[in-house]
Protein backbone atom coordinates (compact mmCIF):
# COMPACT_ATOMS: atom_id res chain seq x y z
CA UNK A 1 0.00 0.00 0.00
CA UNK A 2 1.45 3.16 -1.30
CA UNK A 3 1.70 6.65 1.36
CA UNK A 4 -1.51 8.16 -0.48
CA UNK A 5 -3.70 5.09 -0.01
CA UNK A 6 -2.47 5.08 3.98
CA UNK A 7 -3.77 8.74 4.33
CA UNK A 8 -7.26 8.20 2.65
CA UNK A 9 -9.69 8.32 5.19
CA UNK A 10 -12.53 5.77 5.03
CA UNK A 11 -15.91 7.23 3.89
CA UNK A 12 -19.54 5.52 4.37
CA UNK A 13 -20.90 5.20 0.61
CA UNK A 14 -23.51 7.85 1.08
CA UNK A 15 -24.75 10.36 -1.22
CA UNK A 16 -24.53 13.37 1.14
CA UNK A 17 -21.38 14.83 3.04
CA UNK A 18 -21.20 17.79 5.29
CA UNK A 19 -18.56 20.03 5.28
CA UNK A 20 -18.22 22.25 8.24
CA UNK A 21 -15.58 25.28 8.24
CA UNK A 22 -14.76 26.18 11.28
CA UNK A 23 -13.74 29.71 11.96
CA UNK A 24 -12.08 32.13 15.07
CA UNK A 25 -15.50 32.39 16.36
CA UNK A 26 -15.72 28.78 17.61
CA UNK A 27 -13.07 28.75 19.81
CA UNK A 28 -14.44 32.23 21.22
CA UNK A 29 -18.04 31.23 21.58
CA UNK A 30 -16.47 28.72 24.06
CA UNK A 31 -14.80 30.62 25.90
CA UNK A 32 -11.14 30.51 24.28
CA UNK A 33 -9.56 33.86 24.52
CA UNK A 34 -7.99 33.99 20.97
CA UNK A 35 -9.70 37.06 19.55
CA UNK A 36 -7.01 39.30 18.02
CA UNK A 37 -7.95 42.07 20.38
CA UNK A 38 -7.55 39.40 23.07
CA UNK A 39 -3.99 38.77 21.43
CA UNK A 40 -2.72 42.98 21.26
CA UNK A 41 -3.74 43.34 24.72
CA UNK A 42 -1.39 40.31 25.67
CA UNK A 43 1.41 42.16 23.33
CA UNK A 44 0.94 45.57 24.92
CA UNK A 45 0.75 43.92 28.54
CA UNK A 46 3.86 41.79 28.13
CA UNK A 47 5.55 44.26 26.22
CA UNK A 48 4.42 46.80 28.85
CA UNK A 49 3.40 49.35 26.12
CA UNK A 50 1.06 52.00 26.98
CA UNK A 51 0.03 53.92 23.66
CA UNK A 52 -1.13 51.93 20.62
CA UNK A 53 1.62 53.61 18.19
CA UNK A 54 4.25 51.34 20.40
CA UNK A 55 2.77 48.25 19.02
CA UNK A 56 2.85 49.32 15.20
CA UNK A 57 6.82 50.73 16.41
CA UNK A 58 7.33 46.76 18.26
CA UNK A 59 5.50 45.38 14.47
CA UNK A 60 4.44 47.18 11.63
CA UNK A 61 1.23 44.94 11.08
CA UNK A 62 0.09 46.34 14.20
CA UNK A 63 -2.13 49.47 13.41
CA UNK A 64 -1.64 53.02 14.96
CA UNK A 65 -4.00 53.53 16.58
CA UNK A 66 -6.76 50.90 17.76
CA UNK A 67 -9.08 53.13 20.22
CA UNK A 68 -13.09 52.44 19.00
CA UNK A 69 -11.68 49.93 16.37
CA UNK A 70 -12.80 46.11 16.72
CA UNK A 71 -10.74 43.98 14.61
CA UNK A 72 -10.42 40.41 13.66
CA UNK A 73 -7.94 37.76 11.85
CA UNK A 74 -9.41 38.80 8.86
CA UNK A 75 -8.41 42.61 9.03
CA UNK A 76 -5.35 42.07 10.34
CA UNK A 77 -4.84 39.68 6.91
CA UNK A 78 -6.23 42.34 4.59
CA UNK A 79 -3.65 44.92 6.41
CA UNK A 80 -0.71 42.47 5.07
CA UNK A 81 -2.08 42.17 1.96
CA UNK A 82 -2.72 45.87 1.15
CA UNK A 83 0.58 47.05 2.69
CA UNK A 84 1.82 44.16 -0.11
CA UNK A 85 -0.33 45.87 -2.78
CA UNK A 86 1.09 49.22 -2.37
CA UNK A 87 4.52 48.53 -2.28
CA UNK A 88 4.04 46.47 -5.43
CA UNK A 89 2.13 49.02 -7.14
CA UNK A 90 4.81 51.42 -6.56
CA UNK A 91 6.75 50.75 -9.57
CA UNK A 92 5.62 48.28 -12.31
CA UNK A 93 8.73 48.36 -13.96
CA UNK A 94 11.83 49.16 -12.20
CA UNK A 95 12.87 47.41 -8.72
CA UNK A 96 13.56 49.90 -6.04
CA UNK A 97 15.88 48.98 -2.92
CA UNK A 98 13.43 50.69 -0.48
CA UNK A 99 10.68 48.80 -2.11
CA UNK A 100 12.76 45.40 -1.20
CA UNK A 101 13.51 46.20 1.85
CA UNK A 102 10.13 46.84 2.68
CA UNK A 103 8.84 43.81 1.58
CA UNK A 104 11.81 42.23 3.76
CA UNK A 105 10.55 44.05 6.30
CA UNK A 106 7.08 43.11 6.29
CA UNK A 107 7.87 39.43 6.26
CA UNK A 108 9.81 39.44 8.72
CA UNK A 109 6.46 41.30 10.82
CA UNK A 110 4.62 37.79 9.76
CA UNK A 111 7.06 35.79 11.39
CA UNK A 112 7.42 37.52 14.55
CA UNK A 113 3.44 37.59 14.71
CA UNK A 114 3.40 33.89 14.07
CA UNK A 115 6.02 33.31 17.19
CA UNK A 116 4.12 35.68 19.73
CA UNK A 117 0.81 34.36 18.78
CA UNK A 118 2.22 30.72 19.54
CA UNK A 119 3.57 31.95 22.45
CA UNK A 120 0.33 33.49 23.97
CA UNK A 121 -1.83 30.41 22.36
CA UNK A 122 0.50 28.20 24.13
CA UNK A 123 -0.84 29.89 27.36
CA UNK A 124 -4.10 30.60 26.80
CA UNK A 125 -5.21 26.84 25.40
CA UNK A 126 -3.96 25.21 28.33
CA UNK A 127 -5.57 27.48 31.18
CA UNK A 128 -8.82 27.32 29.22
CA UNK A 129 -9.02 23.50 28.96
CA UNK A 130 -8.26 23.57 32.81
CA UNK A 131 -11.30 25.80 33.11
CA UNK A 132 -13.36 24.10 30.76
CA UNK A 133 -12.58 20.43 31.22
CA UNK A 134 -11.83 17.35 33.37
CA UNK A 135 -10.28 13.58 33.10
CA UNK A 136 -12.62 11.89 31.21
CA UNK A 137 -12.53 8.86 33.45
CA UNK A 138 -9.12 6.92 33.93
CA UNK A 139 -8.02 7.65 30.50
CA UNK A 140 -6.25 10.81 29.41
CA UNK A 141 -9.62 12.06 27.32
CA UNK A 142 -10.96 15.51 28.15
CA UNK A 143 -14.95 15.99 29.46
CA UNK A 144 -16.48 18.95 29.53
CA UNK A 145 -18.02 20.34 32.52
CA UNK A 146 -20.80 21.57 30.48
CA UNK A 147 -23.22 19.75 28.56
CA UNK A 148 -22.76 19.32 24.36
CA UNK A 149 -25.35 21.12 22.55
CA UNK A 150 -26.93 17.52 21.22
CA UNK A 151 -26.67 19.49 17.39
CA UNK A 152 -22.69 19.43 17.68
CA UNK A 153 -23.27 16.11 19.03
CA UNK A 154 -25.00 14.59 16.12
CA UNK A 155 -22.31 16.31 13.68
CA UNK A 156 -19.05 14.79 15.65
CA UNK A 157 -20.84 11.73 15.46
CA UNK A 158 -22.05 11.43 12.03
CA UNK A 159 -18.81 9.68 9.83
CA UNK A 160 -19.70 11.61 7.12
CA UNK A 161 -19.34 15.09 8.64
CA UNK A 162 -15.69 16.60 7.75
CA UNK A 163 -14.31 19.59 9.99
CA UNK A 164 -11.68 21.95 7.95
CA UNK A 165 -10.86 24.10 11.01
CA UNK A 166 -9.13 27.60 10.34
CA UNK A 167 -7.91 27.40 14.18
CA UNK A 168 -5.14 26.55 15.43
CA UNK A 169 -6.34 24.97 19.15
CA UNK A 170 -7.48 21.15 19.24
CA UNK A 171 -10.89 22.24 20.77
CA UNK A 172 -12.90 20.26 18.31
CA UNK A 173 -10.90 17.12 19.01
CA UNK A 174 -11.98 17.98 22.64
CA UNK A 175 -15.54 17.89 21.61
CA UNK A 176 -15.01 15.00 20.11
CA UNK A 177 -13.15 13.13 23.09
CA UNK A 178 -16.41 14.53 25.54
CA UNK A 179 -18.87 12.72 23.01
CA UNK A 180 -17.75 9.86 22.01
CA UNK A 181 -15.23 8.14 24.71
CA UNK A 182 -17.02 5.71 27.03
CA UNK A 183 -14.94 3.81 29.43
CA UNK A 184 -17.65 1.09 29.67
CA UNK A 185 -16.99 0.74 25.86
CA UNK A 186 -13.29 -0.24 25.42
CA UNK A 187 -11.68 -0.28 23.27
CA UNK A 188 -14.84 0.54 20.51
CA UNK A 189 -15.01 3.72 22.27
CA UNK A 190 -11.39 4.76 21.71
CA UNK A 191 -11.56 3.69 17.87
CA UNK A 192 -14.46 6.02 17.51
CA UNK A 193 -12.32 9.04 19.16
CA UNK A 194 -9.33 8.41 16.68
CA UNK A 195 -11.82 8.16 13.96
CA UNK A 196 -13.57 11.35 14.82
CA UNK A 197 -10.37 13.08 14.94
CA UNK A 198 -9.50 11.91 11.83
CA UNK A 199 -12.35 14.26 10.30
CA UNK A 200 -11.10 16.98 11.74
CA UNK A 201 -8.30 19.09 8.71
CA UNK A 202 -6.36 22.05 10.12
CA UNK A 203 -5.92 23.71 7.42
CA UNK A 204 -3.15 26.65 8.65
CA UNK A 205 -1.58 24.60 11.28
CA UNK A 206 -1.86 24.26 14.91
CA UNK A 207 -0.44 24.37 18.21
CA UNK A 208 0.44 21.19 18.70
CA UNK A 209 2.27 20.88 15.30
CA UNK A 210 3.62 24.30 16.24
CA UNK A 211 3.26 25.38 12.55
CA UNK A 212 0.61 28.16 12.85
CA UNK A 213 0.48 30.05 9.78
CA UNK A 214 -0.42 33.64 8.71
CA UNK A 215 -0.51 35.35 6.04
CA UNK A 216 -2.22 36.28 2.60
CA UNK A 217 -4.35 34.89 -0.27
CA UNK A 218 -2.85 36.30 -3.81
CA UNK A 219 -2.29 32.98 -5.23
CA UNK A 220 -5.93 32.40 -5.41
CA UNK A 221 -6.93 35.69 -6.35
CA UNK A 222 -7.36 37.66 -10.01
CA UNK A 223 -4.64 40.14 -8.36
CA UNK A 224 -1.68 37.32 -8.30
CA UNK A 225 -0.58 39.09 -12.01
CA UNK A 226 -0.47 42.56 -10.05
CA UNK A 227 2.30 40.90 -7.58
CA UNK A 228 5.81 41.18 -9.15
CA UNK A 229 8.69 41.33 -6.03
CA UNK A 230 9.26 37.53 -5.94
CA UNK A 231 9.22 37.74 -2.02
CA UNK A 232 6.41 39.55 -1.94
CA UNK A 233 4.42 36.34 -2.42
CA UNK A 234 6.75 34.05 0.16
CA UNK A 235 3.89 34.31 2.78
CA UNK A 236 0.88 33.59 0.41
CA UNK A 237 -0.88 30.86 2.43
CA UNK A 238 -0.74 28.65 -0.50
CA UNK A 239 2.81 29.18 -0.82
CA UNK A 240 3.02 27.75 2.76
CA UNK A 241 1.07 25.45 2.47
CA UNK A 242 2.91 24.05 -0.47
CA UNK A 243 6.04 24.12 0.72
CA UNK A 244 5.35 22.49 4.49
CA UNK A 245 4.90 18.68 4.02
CA UNK A 246 2.47 18.63 6.93
CA UNK A 247 0.42 21.36 5.73
CA UNK A 248 0.54 20.13 2.11
CA UNK A 249 -0.64 16.85 3.10
CA UNK A 250 -3.15 18.24 5.00
CA UNK A 251 -4.67 20.05 2.14
CA UNK A 252 -4.15 16.55 -0.25
CA UNK A 253 -6.39 15.04 2.44
CA UNK A 254 -9.15 17.93 2.33
CA UNK A 255 -9.58 17.97 -1.52
CA UNK A 256 -9.40 14.46 -2.02
CA UNK A 257 -11.53 14.00 1.10
CA UNK A 258 -14.47 15.86 0.32
CA UNK A 259 -14.44 15.29 -3.47
CA UNK A 260 -15.78 18.30 -4.80
CA UNK A 261 -16.47 17.36 -8.59
CA UNK A 262 -17.88 13.66 -8.03
CA UNK A 263 -20.94 14.30 -9.66
CA UNK A 264 -22.88 11.36 -7.19
CA UNK A 265 -22.08 13.04 -3.90
CA UNK A 266 -24.46 15.97 -2.39
CA UNK A 267 -22.15 18.90 -0.49
CA UNK A 268 -23.62 20.76 2.59
CA UNK A 269 -21.84 23.38 3.80
CA UNK A 270 -21.48 24.69 7.53
CA UNK A 271 -19.87 27.98 8.17
CA UNK A 272 -19.20 28.19 11.78
CA UNK A 273 -18.08 31.14 13.62
CA UNK A 274 -15.56 32.49 10.05
CA UNK A 275 -16.06 36.11 8.85
CA UNK A 276 -15.75 35.09 5.60
CA UNK A 277 -13.53 37.74 5.27
CA UNK A 278 -9.81 38.13 4.25
CA UNK A 279 -7.43 35.44 2.90
CA UNK A 280 -9.51 32.56 3.04
CA UNK A 281 -12.29 33.66 0.84
CA UNK A 282 -10.78 32.71 -2.33
CA UNK A 283 -10.64 29.06 -1.13
CA UNK A 284 -13.92 28.91 0.57
CA UNK A 285 -15.59 30.33 -2.47
CA UNK A 286 -14.78 26.88 -4.13
CA UNK A 287 -16.93 25.16 -1.37
CA UNK A 288 -19.42 27.45 -1.45
CA UNK A 289 -19.93 27.10 -5.50
CA UNK A 290 -20.42 23.60 -5.35
CA UNK A 291 -22.38 23.10 -2.47
CA UNK A 292 -25.92 22.01 -2.21
CA UNK A 293 -26.50 24.04 0.63
CA UNK A 294 -24.84 26.81 2.54
CA UNK A 295 -25.55 26.85 6.40
CA UNK A 296 -24.21 30.30 7.49
CA UNK A 297 -24.31 30.48 11.08
CA UNK A 298 -24.54 34.23 12.51
CA UNK A 299 -24.34 35.98 15.94
CA UNK A 300 -26.23 39.21 16.28
CA UNK A 301 -26.57 41.03 12.95
CA UNK A 302 -23.28 39.98 11.47
CA UNK A 303 -25.23 37.72 8.68
CA UNK A 304 -25.69 41.11 6.99
CA UNK A 305 -21.34 41.30 6.52
CA UNK A 306 -21.36 37.69 5.58
CA UNK A 307 -24.22 37.88 2.90
CA UNK A 308 -22.67 40.66 1.12
CA UNK A 309 -19.34 38.96 1.01
CA UNK A 310 -20.93 36.64 -0.84
CA UNK A 311 -23.29 38.35 -3.05
CA UNK A 312 -20.53 40.51 -4.16
CA UNK A 313 -18.45 37.74 -5.61
CA UNK A 314 -21.32 35.38 -7.04
CA UNK A 315 -23.94 37.53 -7.43
CA UNK A 316 -27.75 36.70 -6.32
CA UNK A 317 -28.01 33.24 -8.15
CA UNK A 318 -26.20 32.08 -5.14
CA UNK A 319 -28.41 33.30 -2.40
CA UNK A 320 -31.19 30.44 -3.51
CA UNK A 321 -28.95 27.86 -1.41
CA UNK A 322 -27.96 29.90 1.47
CA UNK A 323 -29.64 28.80 5.06
CA UNK A 324 -29.02 31.18 7.48
CA UNK A 325 -28.74 29.94 11.05
CA UNK A 326 -28.58 31.55 14.09
CA UNK A 327 -25.27 30.74 15.86
CA UNK A 328 -26.09 27.77 18.07
CA UNK A 329 -24.50 27.60 21.49
CA UNK A 330 -21.43 24.49 21.94
CA UNK A 331 -21.64 24.12 25.47
CA UNK A 332 -25.31 24.25 27.43
CA UNK A 333 -25.40 25.70 31.06
CA UNK A 334 -28.52 24.52 33.42
CA UNK A 335 -30.86 27.09 32.01
CA UNK A 336 -31.71 24.98 29.26
CA UNK A 337 -35.16 26.79 27.35
CA UNK A 338 -35.57 24.77 24.30
CA UNK A 339 -34.39 21.12 23.71
CA UNK A 340 -35.57 20.01 20.13
CA UNK A 341 -36.73 22.13 17.05
CA UNK A 342 -40.22 21.24 17.98
CA UNK A 343 -40.13 22.66 21.03
CA UNK A 344 -38.50 25.50 19.48
CA UNK A 345 -41.73 25.71 17.21
CA UNK A 346 -44.19 27.18 20.12
CA UNK A 347 -41.68 30.24 20.88
CA UNK A 348 -41.11 30.80 17.22
CA UNK A 349 -43.67 33.16 16.49
CA UNK A 350 -42.54 35.74 18.33
CA UNK A 351 -39.00 35.36 18.04
CA UNK A 352 -36.66 37.83 15.96
CA UNK A 353 -34.53 35.27 14.67
CA UNK A 354 -35.73 32.46 13.28
CA UNK A 355 -34.33 29.13 13.47
CA UNK A 356 -34.71 27.27 9.59
CA UNK A 357 -36.67 23.81 9.60
CA UNK A 358 -34.13 21.83 8.78
CA UNK A 359 -33.43 18.14 9.66
CA UNK A 360 -29.95 18.70 10.71
CA UNK A 361 -31.19 21.25 13.16
CA UNK A 362 -33.80 18.60 14.81
CA UNK A 363 -31.69 18.44 17.66
CA UNK A 364 -31.01 21.75 18.51
CA UNK A 365 -30.69 23.26 22.06
CA UNK A 366 -31.04 26.71 23.49
CA UNK A 367 -30.46 28.07 27.19
CA UNK A 368 -31.57 31.22 28.00
CA UNK A 369 -28.21 33.19 27.51
CA UNK A 370 -28.54 32.77 23.64
CA UNK A 371 -28.99 35.63 21.84
CA UNK A 372 -32.12 35.11 20.25
CA UNK A 373 -33.40 35.80 23.90
CA UNK A 374 -32.30 38.79 24.13
CA UNK A 375 -34.39 40.37 21.45
CA UNK A 376 -37.52 39.36 22.05
CA UNK A 377 -40.28 42.57 21.95
CA UNK A 378 -43.48 40.03 22.59
CA UNK A 379 -44.63 37.68 23.54
CA UNK A 380 -47.74 35.36 21.88
CA UNK A 381 -49.01 33.21 23.90
CA UNK A 382 -51.38 30.32 23.39
CA UNK A 383 -52.45 26.76 25.57
CA UNK A 384 -49.51 24.80 24.01
CA UNK A 385 -46.54 27.30 24.89
CA UNK A 386 -47.86 29.40 27.91
CA UNK A 387 -45.70 26.90 30.58
CA UNK A 388 -42.62 28.04 27.92
CA UNK A 389 -43.51 31.32 27.84
CA UNK A 390 -43.81 31.99 31.90
CA UNK A 391 -40.35 29.74 31.77
CA UNK A 392 -38.46 32.54 29.49
CA UNK A 393 -39.99 35.52 31.32
CA UNK A 394 -38.77 34.16 34.97
CA UNK A 395 -35.47 33.35 33.67
CA UNK A 396 -34.88 36.68 32.06
CA UNK A 397 -35.88 38.32 35.23
CA UNK A 398 -33.66 36.26 36.84
CA UNK A 399 -30.41 36.77 34.47
CA UNK A 400 -31.35 40.73 35.02
CA UNK A 401 -32.05 41.19 30.75
CA UNK A 402 -33.36 44.40 30.06
CA UNK A 403 -36.59 44.22 28.83
CA UNK A 404 -37.45 44.95 25.65
CA UNK A 405 -41.23 43.47 25.85
CA UNK A 406 -43.66 46.24 24.68
CA UNK A 407 -46.66 43.37 23.73
CA UNK A 408 -48.61 40.55 24.93
CA UNK A 409 -50.86 38.15 22.38
CA UNK A 410 -52.95 36.01 23.64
Amino acid sequence: MNKEDQEKIDINNNSSRNIVIVGNGFDMSIGLKSSYQNFIEYIKNRKRFIEDYELYKYNRLFLRKYENFHLNWSDFESLYEETVRKINNRSQKNKETQDIFDITSINDSIKRLEEDFHEYLSAEYPRWVEQKTIQNGNSDFKKFTEEVNPFFIKMIKDENTFFINFNYTNTIEDLCESVLYDSSKLPQSKLEVKKAKERVFHIHGSLEEENILFGGGFTDSEEIDKIHYSQSLINDKLFRIKENELLNSTRKKIMSTIDLNHEDINHNLFIIGHSLQGSDFPFLSKLIQKANKVFIFYYEDDYIFKMEEILKKFGSTIAEKIVLVPFLEILLKDRLIVSSYKEYQTIDPFLTNKFPREDILSELSLSIDHFTFRNINEFRIRPSNIEKVLSIAEKMVQNENVSNISRLYF
